[in-house]
């Protein structure tokens, strides 16, 4: 978008005509239309992800069941993208960016490692622990727990909730 061009975002869909010139074009957007796009958005972010790094991953792995093994990386990718949408809405710009980077390799590498024997309790409730168990119970054993899934749906449905109302009211509604 040039720099003369404004988008505003509405909750209802109408622009004040009062707000149009002829030097300043205004580019009208619901609300909605705005959290669905940056959803979508993220949903292909995620898509992208998961067929990257599964298909580099089987240059020298095959899992024992492929299929729920992409769905534990999907999954695994939409949480912590998830996460990085409700951190870039609450925190600083650059603040968020290390809160996941770094964040998701402690909790992945350290906290959800296979081969850690003595895993704190807390573990457990750190995002990528049951869509990390989805893709290690399918590349290691073949079958899945469905309730780690239904745990992985439940935690991202919850941070989907907070990120788009977090997200909603940060946006500059007029």
């Amino acid at each position: 978008m040039r720099p003369e061009q404004q988008v505003v975002v509405t909750p209802e869909c109408v622009v004040d005509e009062r707000s149009r010139t002829r030097h300043r074009p205004v580019w009208s957007r619901c609300a909605h239309q705005v959290v669905l796009a940056r959803l979508g958005l993220l949903l292909g972010v995620a898509a992208v992800a998961t067929g990257v790094s599964v298909g580099v991953m089987l240059t020298a792995f095959e899992p024992e069941h492929l299929g729920w093994f992409v769905v534990g990386t999907g999954l695994t990718a939409l949480v912590y993208g998830m996460v990085g949408v409700l951190a870039g809405v609450l925190l600083a710009r650059i603040t968020g960016v290390y809160l996941i980077l770094f964040g998701s390799m402690i909790d992945l590498f350290i906290f959800q490692n296979p081969l850690a024997t003595d895993a704190p309790d807390a573990a457990q409730y750190l995002p990528g622990h049951y869509p990390l168990r989805v893709a290690m119970e399918a590349g290691f054993t073949g079958t899945v727990e469905i309730a780690s899934i239904g745990w992985t749906l439940l935690y991202l449905g919850i941070l989907t909730a907070i990120a788009t109302w977090a997200f909603y009211r940060e946006m500059n509604v007029t």
